[in-house]
């Protein structure tokens, strides 16, 4: 597997994840940036290491969920969101939650080192809908204040690994990983579980937005990587998952959605063949065609005609 309200930041689907979608508390006066993710084309993680000096303020909500894992330093610290209102200290090898849409208050009493990791909201609604068949709205992550998290501790020991890698194949490592937290997070934060397993395949939510966005780029090339982006979905599962909801393969729904629209437009206009066919999304006429009367059994010319009075 794997996959407003005002104030609220909203991160944009299939593009890099930058430090405008963060809190961006590594630009405070007198805070250090060590690294961070940025430029590197991630898309559902956004990393940053810093040295933080002691401060405070209330941090206005973001969209999308964060994660403080403490590497350096042991302070005081108070923290308070609309449910939790803490006053302790933070240890290094524990982790702070945050989730999206939720303002933080914070006084921190001296200086640290962490990693911010922010992982997209998308992911995780996606994530929540196939584990739990929960509706994303209906169901609350908690907070976590110095929290105790071996598996987390590892994931953010891969990705901090990961920041001085600029290849594809990092790229893509990192996109796994973003899936496997937002797995572990649902499975180990969520107030809300379905006492009844999920039937499978793609949600309503998830299948109208796949097929608005087909119906929104029909005249462009369509890979399965768009298709899944439009989903929330890692691409390999939402193969599956899709073929499960539909009968058929992306590929094979994608050519049908193409040729629902021709007859459409064959029919209710006299645009020429080829510009229809392109369109529609088909390398030329002939390609059109050829398809045409193997799904439909007669020629795009013919059908046009059937219409005719």
């Amino acid at each position: 597997m794997f996959v407003r309200r005002a104030g609220v930041a909203d991160s944009g689907s299939g593009e890099s994840f930058g430090s405008h979608d963060t809190h961006q508390i590594a630009i405070m006066p007198n805070h250090e940036v060590i690294a961070s993710s940025e430029g590197l084309g991630w898309q559902n993680l956004y990393v940053v290491l810093q040295r933080e000096a002691a401060y405070s303020s209330y941090l206005n909500p973001v969209n999308d969920h964060l994660f403080v894992l403490h590497l350096r330093g042991s302070v005081g610290i108070h923290w308070s969101t609309s449910d939790q209102d803490v006053t302790g200290r933070v240890t290094p090898g524990h982790f702070d939650f945050v989730p999206g849409r939720e303002g933080l208050d914070v006084h921190l009493g001296g200086s640290i080192e962490t990693m911010h990791l922010y992982l997209r909201r998308g992911i995780v609604d996606a994530v929540i809908e196939d584990m739990l068949g929960e509706d994303p709205s209906q169901t609350k992550l908690r907070p976590v204040f110095n929290g105790s998290d071996a598996f987390l501790e590892q994931v953010g020991a891969c990705i901090r690994g990961a920041l001085h890698d600029n290849t594809r194949a990092n790229t893509l490592y990192v996109e796994q990983l973003s899936w496997t937290l937002a797995a572990h997070l649902v499975r180990n934060h969520c107030r809300k579980a379905s006492s009844a397993p999920p039937s499978g395949g793609l949600s309503q939510q998830q299948m109208r937005r796949v097929i608005d966005f087909i119906e929104a780029h029909m005249e462009q090339p369509l890979d399965l990587h768009e298709l899944s982006a439009a989903a929330c979905l890692n691409s390999v599962y939402f193969g599956r998952q899709f073929k499960r909801t539909t009968n058929l393969s992306p590929h094979q729904f994608v050519i049908q959605r193409r040729l629902e629209r021709a007859k459409t437009l064959l029919a209710t206009t006299s645009q020429p063949i080829a510009e229809i066919a392109a369109g529609c999304g088909f390398c030329h006429q002939e390609h059109l065609t050829r398809l045409f009367r193997a799904r439909c059994g007669t020629t795009p010319s013919a059908y046009r005609k059937s219409f005719s009075v």
